[in-house]
């Protein structure tokens, strides 16, 4: 296996220089780094949900990436020149199908790999719910701690939220009592704080994937996400689901995390079945 433009702007000298150098049996890229020209198979992932989004969607996200308007038709042109189109999960592929009516036979799904490396719980550190949040405003990041700091209170569970954002990204909920801003985190690192966390917290509805979840399905740890078919096929046993912004149905949520059993449950992400499934298409 070799890995090109890591690292790498995509940018169309780039590209061209890709193509000249990269004629193999078979080529495998991501979103919108699709094929021009070459022999063999073409073998493109689609990764991202906001390159297919629903009508109405848009409206509901607090704000959209810079430049996915334009991703958006390069995107979808590199799905339709592929041989084999990978998405994560059912919901992203039927996302691509209602976009691309044509490549609907192209469409593979299969989980993304997770490797997660169990630690042991710190001693004496306070039970806390673990909120891997990336620093993106289309992810609403403060409105969904916000809520997750309610229902807690609700709850009256006396866990603390260990949110992986730095105070000055999330304004006065930094100071609140119950909120420890860790910044961000190496992966050793949230691999431990995945092992001793309480519970997940992934509070999206529009992901192709959902990754928070499925470390917590492969960690045993239980996974607070809004109860949704994708969610469900992601998170399987370990999903503690919850209405999307209802803060009473997250507390009762909260309530409950002490019943569900916390089972590792690595088998549907392992990365080895992944990449020899892939490199084989």
């Amino acid at each position: 296996v070799r890995l090109i433009g890591v690292g790498e702007r995509v940018e169309p000298r780039w590209l061209v220089r890709r193509e000249r150098i990269e004629r193999r049996s078979r080529r495998i890229a991501a979103n919108n780094v699709g094929f021009v020209t070459g022999r063999g198979a073409k073998v493109v992932l689609l990764v991202n949900a906001l390159h297919f989004l629903r009508p109405g969607e848009a409206e509901r996200l607090a704000a959209m990436p810079p430049g996915i308007g334009r991703q958006v038709p390069v995107v979808r042109a590199a799905a339709r020149r592929a041989d084999v189109v990978v998405v994560p999960c059912d919901e992203m592929a039927e996302r691509v199908a209602s976009a691309l009516p044509s490549i609907t036979g192209r469409l593979r799904v299969r989980h993304h790999p997770i490797t997660v490396r169990l630690g042991r719980k710190v001693n004496g550190d306070r039970p806390y719910v673990l909120f891997p949040s990336l620093p993106a405003a289309h992810k609403n990041a403060t409105a969904n701690l916000s809520l997750l700091t309610e229902a807690i209170e609700r709850s009256g569970a006396g866990l603390i939220i260990k949110v992986t954002a730095v105070a000055e990204s999330i304004g006065p909920l930094a100071r609140h009592p119950q909120v420890d801003a860790i910044g961000a985190q190496s992966l050793e690192e949230m691999d431990l704080l995945l092992s001793g966390a309480t519970a997940t917290y992934a509070p999206t509805v529009i992901e192709s994937f959902g990754y928070p979840v499925g470390e917590a399905r492969a960690a045993g740890v239980p996974a607070l996400a809004v109860d949704t078919a994708r969610n469900r096929e992601i998170g399987g046993g370990a999903l503690v689901g919850f209405r999307d912004g209802d803060v009473e149905s997250l507390a009762r949520a909260v309530e409950s995390l002490a019943q569900v059993p916390a089972e590792p449950d690595p088998a549907p992400f392992e990365a080895d079945a992944y990449f020899s499934w892939l490199t084989a298409l």
